[in-house]
């Protein structure tokens, strides 16, 4: 299967490459990031005009390494939806988004837990807006006003922050003081999503293959299987026949 990675990486290359003469708001493409154990996916969400692609691919090391292997100069085109990962954080991209479906359950937990604080709370409705305002039409002053509303909530926010002996919920205020510009990208560069379902969706199919299929018994079995999937995923996202494809693929390697 190496000419199914071929494709799907050179693909997902020159989709980084054609972005360079576009307007602003559509130059750059959104890319989600999710993981799991043996692999990580990648998976492109159509920002503008181009395909939707999926790059998945086996890795044995969690930390910077992968995506050092993978994509050496990181996504300097690109905005990169990510969760709070380390690696990710310091991964090369035009702009950040994190993902904010994994900071709401978080909140969830720590509002269960720290139940009398109220910065939790009101940092769970800050986002709760954000993504209401996210799904209004972005044309004329109002929504430029209501983004400018939200941005000083979540400043007024980090002002205040919550009790230093609700350790978990401290933790998770310092985090967002240092990832404030990256809160809410997707408010401004249209096409952004608000979160990293995209590669979640990914994944799913390589977790079935790990909890109920056997798992992977090597590691070019399991890279083998990432291959096919980014070709079948990108298949099915740009509405063509993946039989054809995989057909396609099997011809060229003959």
């Amino acid at each position: 299967m190496k000419a199914a990675s071929t494709i799907c990486s050179n693909a997902f290359r020159e989709k980084q490459g054609r972005s360079t003469n576009r307007s602003k708001n559509a130059s750059q493409s959104a890319v989600s990031w999710a993981r799991t154990r043996p692999v990580r996916a990648l998976a492109m969400a159509r920002a503008g005009s181009g395909p939707n692609l999926t790059y998945i691919a086996y890795s044995g090391n969690r930390g910077s390494a992968t995506i050092e292997r993978e994509f050496p100069n990181g996504f300097p085109k690109s905005i990169l939806v990510r969760d709070g990962w380390r690696a990710q954080a310091a991964t090369v991209a035009g702009h950040h988004q994190l993902c904010l479906a994994h900071l709401q359950r978080t909140l969830n937990y720590l509002n269960e837990k720290y139940g009398s604080a109220s910065w939790g709370k009101d940092f769970s409705k800050l986002l709760e807006g954000s993504l209401r305002l996210g799904r209004q039409d972005r044309n004329g002053e109002e929504y430029k006003i209501a983004r400018t509303k939200e941005i000083q909530k979540m400043e007024q926010l980090l002002e205040h922050p919550p009790d230093k002996k609700q350790k978990e919920l401290y933790s998770f205020y310092r985090r967002m003081g240092r990832e404030r510009q990256n809160l809410f990208t997707f408010l401004f560069i249209e096409g952004v999503p608000p979160d990293n379902n995209g590669s979640e969706r990914s994944v799913r199919n390589i977790k079935v293959k790990q909890k109920i299929s056997g798992q992977f018994k090597l590691g070019a079995t399991a890279q083998n299987f990432a291959q096919i999937r980014s070709v079948i995923d990108t298949t099915i996202k740009n509405g063509l026949n993946v039989l054809d494809a995989l057909s396609l693929i099997a011809k060229l390697e003959a």
